[in-house]
């Protein structure tokens, strides 16, 4: 827009030294007047902007510009290419250099030495800006215009031999070889937003008309991510409106764009006078460098361009009013008109209502943030009290409804507990957390059977988290104590002999992914069986009286801090029932020395019957 900005200066000049005057802009200075500091300020703008979007080495953003900037010159008036294109060389070459060598000394930590390259860059982007202007008064422009055929010609020719240049210094070093074959891996974001796209096509085309609503990517994308990656937003501004409006959506969205390209149309071929015509070219073209880039990235997610959007989009919808009523004669109505006050009460109602929705959203997070607090303290009135203030404020945050479902828990309040662990599921169905509050209620009130049919489903709405196959493990587990102390051996075996299926499980799923998925995993470890799993296995191994195997997965979960004092404290059992007296009693007081809670319980679990 700056670049575009630059030109404008000329805008309305057919002749050199002549000053602008139109019906939007009067009084411009003249082009490259070298009493004004005009060209200058716009020199180092640009130099800037360019440079940080080079610092950037986003590919998106880069490939984006230059499609931008090729359509930008091809519209612009006759006599302002060549300008641009040298104007552009001359802010380029120094931004490239500066932002590089930046980068560099950022690198080494050498922050003096990367902002002495800044001003060697602005200063040189300057100096390139007074040897043009210093050539555009000898008609430096005319002359370039004049040859530009032999100038393309030479062009053309030094592309060529830097061409076989960087050939020749290629085939002489095999490590910068080996630096272009690995730069697909600058490639990893284009694949991998490859992926985000074609999971978000799925969820548009599993619900088409309406979409998800608000926020529904960031509930459901684990239900349909092809491997497993982070990400809150779909980095595709309109596959987004997609996935939470539906196709209504984006054909209201689209139907924005139409409108907006119409208007820019009618504005652009409205008027003859170029400086009108470059204004309007000028703000079209940054209307589409961000329509473009969300294309590709969530930049209109973020308010703040949304706005700059609208407000090109405002810009232009007032030159398409100004250019139709050009040449019109207004006639002054002599009537007074009274304002619509139904219009102004109804718009003011409007934004009364929308103030108190936000400031009742803004009290909900407060109150719950306190909630929190009074937790920490164990100040469980008061957590309470906070806890319902945050509901009444927004009676349809899942959040809320799973932390008061976590306070009915701890007071051994099962039928409040569901009730609230419910909404939370209405309200939040494609969250695995929310079933994994309704499990964690239903195996602490021995509702078994209901437990596991909710640990289940946090595996299927996140297939590609391990926690919930370890969450799945251990509900296995404690729905199989439950039933053993119960006296219900089979259904306990059912449940052991169940939870030993989830490692295959886990395997069957990595092999679905290809190697090209697997690269691209890199938020976490790839799935395979934790420490979590091997002591539930191992447990279960117990029971079952598999001992070789159950010694073996008990022993690699006692390698970890988290699961050591639970292993040992099954080892000791597994020893005693071996025979093994005086190890069992030192893995036992070494379990005790971790978790001395294990000494309370040993004896009733030593007790359990085996299946076998």
């Amino acid at each position: 827009m700056f670049i575009g900005f630059y030109l404008w200066r000329r805008a309305g000049s057919p002749e050199l030294g002549r000053s602008t005057v139109g019906s939007a802009i009067k009084g411009a200075p003249t082009w490259l007047n070298l009493d004004s500091l005009n060209q200058y300020l716009y020199v180092a703008g640009n130099f800037l902007l360019f440079a940080v979007l080079l610092g950037t080495k986003s590919n998106g953003g880069l490939l984006v510009f230059s499609i931008i900037l090729i359509l930008f010159i091809i519209g612009l008036p006759k006599g302002n290419r060549i300008p641009l294109i040298i104007h552009f060389i001359l802010i380029g070459i120094p931004s490239f250099l500066a932002i590089w060598q930046f980068l560099s000394a950022v690198a080494g930590g050498k922050m003096d030495l990367a902002w002495l390259w800044v001003f060697i860059g602005l200063a040189l982007a300057l100096a390139g800006q007074k040897l043009y202007a210093f050539g555009e008064e000898r008609r430096f422009v005319d002359w370039v215009n004049n040859h530009r055929i032999h100038l393309s010609v030479a062009v053309i020719i030094s592309i060529i031999l830097a061409g076989v240049a960087v050939y020749v210094v290629l085939s002489g070093n095999a490590e910068l070889i080996e630096k272009i074959k690995t730069y697909h891996l600058r490639l990893r974001d284009v694949i991998e937003r490859a992926y985000f796209f074609s999971d978000a096509l799925r969820m548009i085309q599993d619900r088409p008309l309406l979409g998800w609503g608000g926020g529904g990517w960031q509930e459901a994308y684990r239900s349909y991510q092809s491997y497993l990656y982070d990400s809150n937003q779909v980095h595709s501004y309109y596959l987004q409106v997609g996935v939470e409006t539906g196709v209504l959506g984006i054909l209201v969205v689209l139907g924005m764009w139409a409108s907006f390209l119409l208007a820019a149309h009618r504005a652009f071929h409205g008027q003859q006078n170029e400086g009108h015509r470059l204004l309007v070219w000028i703000i079209t073209m940054a209307a589409l460098s961000i329509g473009v880039h969300a294309v590709i990235d969530f930049d209109l997610s973020l308010s703040a361009l949304f706005l700059v959007l609208c407000s090109l989009f405002g810009m232009v919808r007032s030159f398409d009013k100004i250019m139709r009523q050009s040449g019109e004669s207004i006639k002054r109505k002599k009537s007074y008109v009274a304002p619509n006050n139904a219009m102004l009460i109804g718009a003011s109602i409007l934004s009364i209502l929308i103030i108190f929705f936000a400031g009742s959203l803004a009290a909900a997070g407060n109150y719950a943030k306190q909630a929190s607090a009074y937790l920490q303290m164990q100040n469980i009135n008061k957590e309470n009290e906070y806890l319902r203030k945050a509901l009444s404020c927004n009676p349809l945050n899942a959040n809320y409804h799973s932390s008061l479902a976590g306070f009915y828990l701890r007071q051994g309040k099962y039928e409040e507990g569901l009730a609230e662990a419910q909404k939370a599921i209405d309200y939040s169905k494609y969250s695995a957390l929310r079933y994994r509050d309704m499990a964690v209620l239903s195996y602490n009130f021995k509702k078994n059977a209901e437990s596991i049919t909710y640990a289940e489903k946090t595996v299927q709405l996140a297939p590609y988290q391990i926690q919930w196959y370890e969450f799945l493990t251990r509900t296995y587990f404690i729905a199989g104590i439950n039933e053993l102390i119960a006296g219900n051996k089979d259904t306990a075996g059912q449940y052991f002999n169940n939870l030993l299926q989830v490692p295959a499980t886990i395997e069957e799923k990595m092999a679905g992914l290809s190697e090209e998925q697997k690269t691209l995993w890199n938020v976490a470890p790839h799935m395979t069986s934790t420490p979590a799993i091997l002591l539930n296995v191992g447990t279960a191994q117990y029971f079952l009286g598999d001992w070789q195997s159950a010694e073996t997965n008990l022993q690699k979960a006692g390698g970890d801090d988290n699961s050591k004092g639970e292993a040992l404290l099954w080892l000791s059992i597994l020893r005693g029932k071996q025979g093994k007296d005086a190890e069992a009693k030192e893995l036992s007081e070494q379990a005790f020395t971790l978790v001395p809670q294990y000494r309370e319980q040993y004896q009733s679990l030593n007790q359990l019957p085996l299946l076998k």
